[in-house]
């Protein structure tokens, strides 16, 4: 693994779900038409999910839920009052995983789930960083960093 940008995704749709990787369906070309004009090659990123199957009933992340007494201890709600049934937390553990391994520069979460899966809120934070400005010199800004496409294209 020599990515070292990380693109996570909410979750499988229906081609990706028959293929078993990420990204290969209608939101998958639509990635990789902004990868190019971005000048990245697609094969320079990690492409995961969080999770790593396609939710009952389609794209709806919210069928993967319950109420907030049977949700998983410590994670905070997905979506208003939607918590993740235990059964799904190795997916997020996978996660966990696969960036710790991987140490990308950057992450880019796609959407309020993968947000919700990084940071541990589906609000994005301004968030602290530093930036290394072409000349060399560091300054410090505060960012808001929010998906760029929607999760289900």
């Amino acid at each position: 693994m020599g990515q070292k940008i990380a693109i996570v995704g909410e979750a499988y749709g229906a081609e990706e779900e028959a293929q078993r990787v990420p990204f290969v369906g209608a939101a998958g070309w639509q990635l990789n038409q902004m990868l190019s004009e971005a000048g990245i090659h697609r094969a320079d990123c990690y492409l995961t999910n969080v999770f790593n199957l396609r939710p009952p009933g389609g794209n709806d992340v919210t069928n993967l839920c319950t109420d907030k007494d049977n949700g998983v201890v410590g994670l905070g709600p997905v979506a208003l009052g939607k918590y993740i049934r235990p059964e799904f937390l190795p997916e997020m553990d996978r996660l966990r995983r696969e960036i710790s391994e991987l140490r990308p520069n950057i992450v880019i979460a796609l959407g309020n789930t993968a947000a919700w899966a990084i940071i541990g809120s589906s609000v994005y934070p301004e968030l602290e960083v530093q930036l290394r400005m072409e000349d060399g010199s560091v300054t410090n800004s505060k960012k808001s960093f929010p998906p760029f496409i929607p999760p289900q294209y």
